[in-house]
């Protein structure tokens, strides 16, 4: 694992499972690492994080990103620690799944995060995502099948 490689948690914990039957799919959490050994993160209740990669079960990505790009992504990670939770984007996400709710999200923050949204901004500060893409609103799964999608993992020969 090195900096820039997404990792997506498939938490076990209460929270973990309530996040996983609303968002429909096998992950709860999603993080970027910033080392090897360390993660930046946006968990509810607290501020955005830099913090010990220490999570059970999860799946990493590895984008591909080039050296240059690893570098620019950390400092790129420094600028997001301290920003708030986004609880605004759990009450959208909550709307969209029990009342089809198809209207633009009045309550997100453009500078307050959930996980996702932290990862997706990030890619697509380094241009990984393309502006405009539609993942602003976007929940673990949705950003872990987009990105399996765009960057889908390398075979290894028969």
């Amino acid at each position: 694992m090195r900096a820039g490689d997404i990792a997506f948690i498939r938490g076990t914990g209460l929270i973990s499972k309530i996040i996983k039957w609303i968002d429909r799919g096998e992950f709860s959490h999603v993080v970027i690492l910033t080392s090897p050994t360390t993660c930046l993160t946006a968990e509810y209740n607290t501020r955005v994080k830099e913090m010990p990669f220490e999570y059970e079960d999860y799946e990493v990505l590895d984008l591909g990103l080039t050296d240059v790009e690893r570098i620019l992504l950390k400092s790129l990670a420094k600028e997001e620690i301290g920003k708030y939770y986004d609880y605004g984007e759990i009450f959208n996400i909550l709307l969209k799944r029990f009342f089809k709710y198809k209207g633009k999200n009045r309550f997100n923050s453009p500078n307050n995060y959930i996980c996702s949204e932290l990862v997706n901004h990030l890619l697509t500060r380094l241009g990984k995502i393309p502006p405009g893409t539609e993942l602003t609103d976007c929940t673990p799964n949705q950003l872990y099948a987009y990105l399996i999608y765009q960057f889908p993992p390398e075979k290894e020969p028969a």
